[in-house]
């Protein structure tokens, strides 16, 4: 317990050193070099950050409008085949809100969001909604059964 404790006051001893040492550095006047490198720093971070945005927007409406020509070329082909209209809005509906998912998460990621949380997050909301509508689901595959056409 003793070497525990020895542990921890030379922990902490180093830390309030370290903390005066920074307090020394804060009183002390700058050099016009110093200035010049605290700036430099300052805006290229927001210049990056600046930059991770432009191409977050250039990638969310360029991921957008692939996603809508993906969805009309679905809803067309599935139309050309003269399948149920129900299951062609219901095929074309969730085609759009895959990719548009999609989209959103690179999106992100482009920003500096993490994708282990964004997973993490999808994964438990998937969960979530699957347990609530497990019997209406499997009605509803059911039916998505029913309206697909015989392949003879």
């Amino acid at each position: 317990m003793d070497n525990v404790n020895e542990i921890v006051t030379a922990d902490l001893q180093n830390k309030l050193q370290h903390v005066a040492e920074v307090q020394q550095n804060l009183s002390q006047p700058k050099t016009p070099e110093q200035w010049h490198d605290l700036v430099q720093s300052f805006f290229g971070g927001i210049v990056d950050f600046g930059l991770k945005i432009i191409a977050a927007i250039a990638i969310l409406m360029v991921g957008m409008w692939i996603a809508k020509r993906v969805t009309n070329s679905v809803k067309f082909g599935m139309e050309k085949r003269k399948l149920d209209p129900s299951l062609v809005s219901f095929t074309a509906s969730f085609v759009n809100i895959l990719l548009r998912v999609f989209v959103i998460i690179i999106v992100l990621t482009t920003v500096g969001v993490q994708m282990t949380s964004i997973v993490a997050v999808l994964g438990a909301a998937a969960l979530a909604v699957g347990m609530a509508l497990s019997g209406t689901l499997q009605n509803f595959a059911g039916g998505i059964i029913i309206n697909l056409p015989n392949v003879d």
